[in-house]
C-alpha cells in the first residue's frame, strides 16, 4: 500500500480530492461535479404531482407531496457516488490516509455510506465547507502528517 494522503473537500454538488506532495503542498488529482443537486426540486420532477381526494368525503382534489425532497435524494446519490470512489481507491491502495472536510450535512452523508475500512483510514474530519478555498487554504485547514 502506498504512504500517500488524500484530501477531500465537498459539499452536495462538489467534491475535490487532493494529493499531499508535502504537509502544505497539495496536488488536485480529480474533482467530481453532481449537476443533479444543483436543481431545484421543481426542475428534478418532470411530472406534476398526483392527485387524490380529501379524507373527508368533501369530493375536494389537491395535489399531493412527494414523500422525500427530490433535492436530498440528488445529494444522497452524490454522496454514494463519492463514498464508492473513495471505498475503491481505498481498496487498492491508492491512500493510506484521508482528511474530510464537508458541510455539515453532507459530511454526515459521507460517514453514512463509508465503508468500514475506508473510515477507519479517516485521519481528521471538519464539518465545514471549504471546496472554494485554494490549496494552501486548505491545507491550513489541517494538521497533515505524511
Amino acid at each position: 500500500m502506498k504512504n500517500d494522503v488524500w484530501i477531500v473537500v465537498a459539499n452536495s454538488t462538489l467534491a475535490r480530492i487532493y494529493k499531499a506532495e508535502t504537509t502544505h503542498q497539495l496536488k488536485e488529482l480529480e474533482t467530481l461535479i453532481h449537476p443533479g443537486s444543483r436543481q431545484q426540486s421543481r426542475e428534478i420532477i418532470s411530472d406534476r404531482p398526483g392527485r387524490t381526494f380529501d379524507s373527508t368525503h368533501s369530493g375536494t382534489r389537491h395535489a399531493m407531496e412527494p414523500k422525500t425532497n427530490p433535492q436530498q435524494l440528488e445529494f444522497e446519490e452524490f454522496a454514494r457516488i463519492l463514498s464508492k470512489h473513495l471505498d475503491s481507491a481505498c481498496s487498492e491502495g491508492h491512500y493510506k490516509k484521508l482528511y474530510l472536510a464537508a458541510n455539515p450535512s453532507f459530511l454526515g452523508l459521507l460517514r453514512k455510506f463509508l465503508n468500514p475500512n475506508t473510515t477507519h483510514t479517516i485521519a481528521t474530519q471538519i464539518d465545514k465547507d471549504i471546496t472554494q478555498l485554494t490549496p494552501k487554504e486548505i491545507s491550513n485547514h489541517f494538521d497533515i502528517t505524511i
